[in-house]
């Protein structure tokens, strides 16, 4: 199954597209990525009328999806310091934050180039003043187009399936 760059980079557009604010060609931290998806919710619980708030939780997730045409080990290993180091940037500590997901979708045009443990034993998770100001977690999930194969770590095995290949004709 050998899938188009551009074919999929649509895919994940209108898949993305409803709960998502897109951008094409996003720059992050010295970074470029093809396609950048950024969904913010906050949910509230009340007491007896809408005015009455007890508290609120604040959810974010990012999703960034970089197109190259080889990965190998180095690469890899340079872009799983760069997540550690962008979830900093990005995760908005305030008293209503209780989670931040980055979906770091890497695709590939060839076969891969590095080892599969890498990708599948990588994790991060940061957690802010005992849970109490919430977490920050690392998806990764990696695509190989000419074969349709999709790798995850542990964390992107729940959200697999929505970055998966393939597409209606």
């Amino acid at each position: 199954m050998n899938i188009d760059q551009e074919k999929y980079l649509e895919l994940m557009e209108s898949r993305l597209q409803t709960y998502f604010e897109i951008e094409k060609d996003k720059m992050l931290e010295g970074e470029k990525f093809n396609l950048y998806g950024k969904y913010h919710m906050i949910l509230g619980r009340t007491f007896l009328s809408k005015k009455d708030i007890i508290d609120k939780f604040e959810t974010n997730e990012h999703v960034m999806i970089k197109c190259i045409d080889n990965l190998t080990q180095d690469d890899l290993e340079r872009y799983l310091a760069y997540l550690s180091d962008l979830s900093k940037k990005l995760v908005n500590l305030n008293k209503y934050h209780k989670s931040t997901y980055l979906n770091f979708v890497l695709v590939i045009r060839h076969n891969l180039q590095c080892d599969l443990s890498t990708i599948k034993k990588y994790k991060y998770e940061k957690i802010f003043g005992f849970y109490l100001k919430g977490f920050c977690e690392v998806r990764l999930v990696v695509i190989e187009l000419p074969t349709g194969k999709v790798f995850t770590n542990r964390d992107g095995k729940c959200v697999r399936k929505a970055y998966m290949p393939f597409y209606k004709k």
